[in-house]
């Protein structure tokens, strides 16, 4: 019964066209000739896979149904494994209801158009990854179509002691309500920044949750773009914004990577870290290296007296009389690098204002060009969607 309706064979050439193919086709396919006392074989191997459409968060999917639509079809939106209707167009009627589809995820973001029966999901989340399938009922004929659909989290790669800003993906109104939140492994999602509906207030975390974010958020009451400053690695991770407007509400994720500042240099060569931003005189600095489990200073600026200090005897003596500390801008000078010389260096400065920190990963290459070490990325995994390809299939057809 599965190829009911679907055959087609050409008399003069033994082709076999299989009309609207699914995945109830897969298989094998066998070819048999008789041509007097000889017969032929001819084998094919037909595999069918769903439509993969790949989408980032924020952004509207359309799905497309091949075939044209006919006034008195009924048309039926399902969505996952269970074929949840979302959406359907009435035969007769035209009639055309919406679902908010399993935990409300679809609610205010389905557009059905009834002239194609085209079907749009606006302001897509992760939690619109999945299969959707049309069925299309046409007399005593049903069509069906799939589409598998990949949401996928925006990312944002930045390097420690850098700025990111975070804007919406849509301009924003001077009645919307705007929050930020971001996504902590221990505590889960708190609020680090919020711009209020009616007085436009602008609210930013300050002590909380250990000062994360003290002194590093401001958030645009024009734009309600976010921008955090001197990142670390504990800013590496999930960002959602939600935007309030009137009965609607609007959701936007991103994924931020935090990544160590990577230096590369050849064994033998200087190389200089600075610092991102200009020292003042009161400043103390400190140098160190290591891993954060052992890092060990190696030279530092005192504030009061401007005085510089480094530390020959430190890491087996490996930096004796290779460090060089600038007196006005705090940078590290190595001179005549070795491969002992790579890893990670940490930069502390102590102002009137507070402690800033920013990290570099130096890696010494020998001289056929290998490295000594790799530096490490903050990273998680990416939401991974499932690739459609179909084998033998043109214009939901399959000629053998």
């Amino acid at each position: 019964m599965i190829f009911m309706n679907r055959l087609k064979l050409d008399k003069t050439t033994g082709s076999l066209t299989i009309k609207v193919i699914a995945i109830k086709h897969n298989g094998l396919f066998t070819l048999k000739i008789r041509r007097g006392r000889k017969t032929l074989y001819k084998r094919f191997s037909v595999s069918v896979r769903e439509r993969n459409i790949n989408v980032m968060e924020g952004d509207p999917v359309i799905l497309n149904p091949d075939n044209e639509i006919q006034t008195g079809d009924e048309i039926k939106w399902l969505f996952g494994a269970e074929n949840t209707l979302i959406v359907k167009i009435k035969g007769e009627t035209r009639e055309m209801p919406t679902y908010v589809g399993p935990d409300g995820i679809f609610r205010d973001r389905l557009e059905l158009k009834k002239e194609t029966g085209s079907l749009t999901i606006t302001n897509t989340t992760t939690e619109h990854t999945g299969l959707y399938t049309l069925k299309i009922r046409r007399g005593r004929k049903t069509l069906y179509k799939r589409f598998s659909v990949s949401v996928r989290e925006r990312k944002i790669k930045v390097m420690k002691g850098e700025s990111v800003t975070l804007k919406p993906a849509t301009e924003t109104q001077t009645s919307d309500g705007i929050q930020w939140l971001f996504r902590d492994k221990y505590m889960g999602n708190y609020m680090i920044a919020e711009i209020k509906e009616e007085t436009r207030e602008i609210f930013t975390t300050c002590d909380d949750h250990g000062g994360t974010f003290k002194d590093r958020l401001k958030l645009d009451n024009e734009t309600g773009s976010l921008t955090i400053t001197n990142i670390t690695n504990a800013h590496a991770g999930l960002y959602t914004l939600i935007i309030r407007r009137g009965r609607e509400t609007f959701y936007k994720r991103l994924f931020v990577y935090v990544r160590e500042r990577e230096i590369e240099v050849m064994k033998g060569d200087p190389v200089t870290l600075k610092p991102n931003n200009k020292i003042v005189t009161e400043d103390e600095i400190q140098w160190l290296f290591g891993d954060e489990e052992q890092q060990t200073v190696i030279a530092e600026l005192t504030g009061q007296n401007g005085e510089i200090l480094t530390y020959d005897e430190v890491a087996d003596g490996s930096f004796r009389d290779r460090l060089e500390l600038d007196k006005t801008t705090g940078s590290l000078t190595i001179r005549n690098t070795r491969t002992e010389h790579s890893g990670l260096y940490k930069l502390e400065i102590t102002s009137s204002s507070g402690v800033s920190d920013q990290t570099f990963f130096v890696t010494v290459k020998d001289y056929t060009g290998k490295r000594v070490n790799e530096s490490a990325t903050v990273e998680m995994p990416l939401l991974n969607g499932e690739y459609v390809n179909v084998v033998n299939e043109e214009e939901g057809t399959s000629s053998l």
